[in-house]
């Protein structure tokens, strides 16, 4: 979706948007993945209305948008899809707000 909103409105660098569009979500997979025992306890505790990003933070320390930029960094992607998936504060969640503005940051300015 955010590659077909790129095509529809004028950026500076939409391949950033098609990618930070595949990789919304990483930080989910590599907790799902890589830590599975503490996924099923997040999963397990969480409420509609209730606050992924904290439960990751109480759990592991870290919510998944830190560890997916992390990943991201090691990875040497550009700067702007870094920052596609982080909510202000640092924070991400697991809520049902579209995910597309962030994606389309990763457009460039």
């Amino acid at each position: 979706m955010a590659d077909l909103l790129a095509q529809e409105v004028p950026v500076n660098y939409a391949e950033g948007a098609f990618t930070a569009g595949l990789l919304h979500g990483l930080g989910k997979l590599l907790i799902a993945v890589g830590l599975p025992g503490e996924y099923a306890t997040i999963m397990g505790a969480y409420k509609p209305g209730k606050s992924m990003w904290q439960l990751e933070k109480q759990i592991l320390g870290f919510g998944h948008a830190q560890l997916a930029a992390a990943a991201m960094a090691q990875w040497k992607l550009p700067v702007p899809i870094q920052k596609a998936d982080r909510r202000p504060g640092g924070a991400s969640s697991f809520s049902r707000r579209s995910s597309t503005p962030q994606c389309l940051a990763a457009s460039g300015p």
